[in-house]
């Protein structure tokens, strides 16, 4: 065994003076380096760095552009994305009743609203139960479920409850609210709210002030069986819905004949166009309803 380790310990001992010997002759080799080209490649560095003030400015006004044009497309990009969060969250859904049609329609919290023909509906479907809020063109009956505020807006008034069942009819410059169900609050600009309840309504007056007047049990929106009645209204309020129910027009030989007051009108459309033109033939002493086809005509006798 003494001899193996002395046998190792001379190997050792020989590769270290190996080594010895190289770097000894590393040391003394001559450096082989030419001085006049590295010089030249002194001298090259520094022309570079002492270029003329003019030369650097052009370089550096050409990356600008590149840098401004990131910014911008980066700029665009960032309104890009807010414009589409903006949208997603204020995309509204609407939904409408095509002439001669009523249209039913769900809402988020399962409230149900049927609208009159030629109505429109329209809400925001991802703020819904933030905030329970619709607004209403035209006439639409409400089946509100149980919960937070429900309102509905129209450009005559706006309609706030809980949970109840009441009908808004908006047409133009009317404004009247019926309630079958519950408790409504109806609001116009410059006026207190009234509160009305099961069997009440209000209707929105000529001279701009709501009136509260009673309803008979079971008179609530008839029109979503087809049962439309009119009482001290204008013949062309009249005419207005006969033309969305049947999808006709009705023209007047001047329109004076259209601010008549009809006392009593009733028609039901389930009858047909033919029986509700008669009724309104049979309504109308003073004047002649000339009917040939698709065009209604009412003139002077």
């Amino acid at each position: 065994m003494e001899n193996n380790l002395h046998k190792d310990k001379n190997k050792e001992e020989m590769e270290g003076e190996e080594l010895l010997k190289k770097v000894m002759r590393f040391k003394e080799k001559p450096i082989d380096t030419d001085t006049a080209q590295l010089w030249a490649r002194i001298q090259g560095t520094t022309g570079q760095l002492n270029q003329a003030p003019e030369e650097a400015k052009v370089r550096q006004l050409r990356t600008k552009p590149r840098r401004l044009s990131y910014i911008a497309w980066a700029a665009a990009a960032s309104v890009a994305i807010l414009m589409v969060f903006i949208l997603g969250n204020n995309r509204s859904t609407t939904v409408q009743a095509a002439l001669a049609a009523t249209e039913t329609h769900f809402l988020p919290d399962e409230s149900r609203v049927t609208l009159n023909a030629g109505s429109s509906l329209k809400y925001n479907k991802k703020s819904w139960f933030d905030q329970r809020e619709v607004e209403l063109k035209g006439e639409g009956f409400f089946k509100v479920a149980k919960g937070e505020t429900f309102t509905v807006n129209t450009n005559n008034g706006s309609v706030t409850v809980l949970g109840t069942a009441f009908n808004v009819q908006a047409w133009n410059d009317d404004f009247k609210v019926s309630c079958e169900e519950g408790r409504v609050s109806v609001e116009v600009a410059g006026q207190q709210a009234i509160i009305i309840t099961a069997g009440e309504e209000v209707v929105l007056q000529s001279n701009g002030q709501l009136n509260k007047e009673g309803i008979a049990e079971g008179k609530v929106a008839t029109w979503r069986n087809g049962l439309f009645k009119f009482e001290e209204s204008s013949l062309q309020q009249i005419t207005e819905e006969l033309e969305r129910q049947f999808n006709r027009t009705i023209r007047f030989e001047d329109a004076t004949i259209g601010q008549e007051t009809i006392s009593a009108f009733a028609f039901n459309k389930n009858d047909g166009f033919t029986k509700a033109l008669d009724e309104l033939k049979f309504a109308l002493s003073d004047y002649e309803v000339q009917f040939d086809r698709s065009d209604i005509r009412i003139i002077r006798k």
